[in-house]
């Protein structure tokens, strides 16, 4: 198992852009590919914000077109708040979504313009 102390990787605390998910994306991605297991140390982490978790978690679920479980068998993590464990699980739940619609052959985007509730 590769262990990826994140805060140390992308070299901050504060995990809060989609930039910085898209990079901590690209290490997880060179991991897998070494047919290696991900465990996500996020030591040091101030703040997490759910564009980071989209893309850094959400995204490896939909390229991989993995189910929850199956993320869950090949990346796990370590040190993150009761907060920011529910901001994770709903970043995969999301992602999940997004997932069945498009196996769908449902345009995610579109759906969401057209089904969601102006606010």
């Amino acid at each position: 198992m590769t262990v990826i102390i994140v805060c140390e990787l992308l070299q901050t605390t504060s995990l809060l852009s989609p930039d910085k998910g898209r990079e901590l994306t690209e290490k997880i991605r060179e991991c897998l590919q070494d047919d290696a297991d991900v465990m996500l140390d996020f030591r040091e982490c101030e703040y997490l914000s759910s564009s980071f978790l989209n893309e850094a978690i959400g995204k490896q679920l939909i390229e991989n077109q993995w189910t929850a479980a199956e993320f869950k068998a090949r990346i796990q993590w370590q040190n993150l708040s009761e907060d920011a464990e529910i901001d994770l699980a709903l970043a995969l739940e999301n992602a999940e979504t997004k997932l069945h619609l498009i196996r769908n052959d449902i345009d995610p985007e579109e759906f969401y313009n057209n089904n969601l509730p102006d606010v």
